[in-house]
């Protein structure tokens, strides 16, 4: 699959990625480095719902972050979702995304033990683009309610060598109505 033809219908197939290795795992399931055919990395997080309702809830999560993906904000890349029925009751969810160096977290303590402590100025750098981050989702409407450092993915731009930072894990997101009351999803 090429980039677009995943973004385009949003489905892929996750028979055609290797897993390199697992590198992450949360509440909702773990996630891993896959390879496609071309050589290119991603981060497929693998969650598994017992219900079709859970996976419409697991899906909205996916959408809202999908959905944002125009408004040129901090947010990881979504590039598909494949739902899958293992038996009766019970489904995998893979979706492939964006594959980030590491979460804030691990930069953080990784950067403590070098006593390579960030800057003030560092600090007010990556908090300002997070504000603005925050701000265009609240002009879409958008909550995330759950921002810690290990929502917030480490990304570093080969070309540049520059290290940049964007939000991930929409799994507390909330669509808000224009009473700014959350919707029941």
């Amino acid at each position: 699959y090429s980039i677009t033809e995943i973004n385009k219908n949003k489905v892929f197939n996750s028979d055609d990625f290797n897993i390199i290795s697992q590198i992450g795992q949360g509440s909702f399931g773990k996630i891993f480095e896959v390879e496609d055919k071309y050589h290119r990395h991603f981060a497929l997080k693998k969650i598994i719902a017992y219900s079709l309702k859970e996976v419409e809830i697991i899906k909205a999560e996916y959408n809202i972050l999908y959905s944002l993906q125009n408004l040129e904000i901090d947010l990881i890349g979504i590039y598909g979702i494949e739902t899958r029925k293992l038996d009766r009751t019970t489904y995998a969810i893979n979706v492939l995304m964006e594959l980030a160096k590491c979460d804030w977290e691990k930069e953080i303590k990784k950067r403590s033990a070098l006593k390579n402590y960030y800057t003030e100025k560092e600090l007010i750098i990556i908090l300002k683009k997070l504000v603005k981050t925050f701000s265009r989702l609240q002009k879409a409407n958008v909550s995330h309610r759950d921002i810690k450092p290990q929502n917030i993915l480490v990304f570093i731009n080969n070309k540049n060598n520059k290290t940049y930072y964007k939000l991930a894990d929409f799994g507390e997101a909330k669509e808000l109505l224009n009473d700014n009351k959350p919707t029941e999803k």
